[in-house]
């Protein structure tokens, strides 16, 4: 008879146990970063707060980046290590960082005259704010899949709907893009057995390409 699962379906009752050097380095990675980066250097958050304050924090232009590269990282330990500290950790940390997101979705660091348009104010710098997004989202989308926290899943496919036209609308639409991609690449050819998270996504394109129509994949 025909296994029905799909080929790559996850096994949510896995657990894993690594020794040697890489399990040491697992765990001194843990004690020395995920567990104390947030407090260590709280800027990580602080400047989503922020991002709007007088005189302006000068940043480099990845500094988006830091927060979702922080909770991937996390996220990916804590499938490995099933430290509850490490846990109520992450969702501390996913809870300032979805407190931070602005009324339009935004989750960057930079003020508001100047997100998602690739340069600082005077044209002199440059803002990789789109680079930021990706990863802050890839980190809230896989909380939302290890945990079932739906603040986090709202957060990166936020249906706060702007009330005029703004770059932070096209940036939700180009997130969704790649994630939708991937489903195709990652699941077996006809499986509807489509994580959660990417149900909801699905769910949600529709309604983020009558916001920005020229986001559609099949558009000329």
């Amino acid at each position: 008879m025909t296994d029905p699962r799909c080929a790559m379906q996850e096994l949510g009752d896995a657990r894993y146990e690594v020794g040697g050097l890489v399990g040491r380095r697992i765990d001194l990675n843990q004690e020395h970063w995920l567990l104390t980066a947030p407090q260590a250097n709280p800027g990580m958050l602080a400047m989503l707060y922020d991002r709007d304050r007088l005189p302006r924090r000068d940043l480099v232009p990845w500094a988006g980046e830091f927060v979702g590269k922080y909770l991937t990282s996390a996220v990916l330990c804590y499938r490995l290590t099933r430290d509850p500290r490490l846990a109520r950790q992450i969702e501390r940390f996913v809870e300032s960082l979805v407190a931070a997101q602005d009324d339009d979705g935004y989750l960057g660091p930079f003020p508001r005259s100047e997100r998602l348009s690739g340069t600082i104010l005077d044209g002199r710098g440059r803002t990789w704010d789109l680079w930021g997004h990706y990863h802050a989202n890839l980190g809230l989308l896989l909380w939302r899949a290890e945990s079932g926290d739906a603040g986090a899943l709202h957060a990166s496919i936020s249906r706060r709907r702007p009330t005029a036209p703004t770059p932070a609308r096209t940036c939700r639409c180009l997130l969704v893009l790649p994630l939708v991609a991937a489903s195709r690449l990652v699941l077996p050819r006809g499986c509807r057995r489509l994580p959660t998270c990417l149900r909801c996504i699905l769910a949600e394109r529709e309604q983020l390409f009558a916001w920005h129509p020229s986001c559609r994949p099949d558009r000329a």
